[in-house]
């Protein structure tokens, strides 16, 4: 999901600066290594860290994955996210 083409311009910098951000971040990174909550912040842009934030919560949601599970899929969103830099990633 790019936020800059679902929403405006006021919307898109509402979602860049949630107040619950590093709570979100904190919750998907539970269980993980200290390295991987540090990649997500300063490796990839904060667009494509949000847009894997909310992948991750969603997924929680709908099918409750195993810890590994989860932070495999982190890190291999944050692979794909440093790959494809500066295009935002769509999931």
């Amino acid at each position: 999901m790019a936020f800059s083409r679902i929403a405006g311009k006021g919307r898109e910098e509402e979602i860049l600066q949630d107040p619950n951000f590093d709570r979100k971040l904190d919750l998907i990174t539970e269980g993980s290594r200290p390295f991987v909550k540090e990649h997500l912040l300063t490796k990839i842009s904060r667009e494509n860290c949000i847009t894997i934030i909310n992948y991750i919560l969603a997924m929680q949601t709908e099918v409750s994955p195993s810890e590994r599970y989860r932070i495999d899929t982190i890190f291999k969103l944050k692979q794909l996210a440093e790959s494809i830099i500066p295009n935002p990633l769509e999931i």
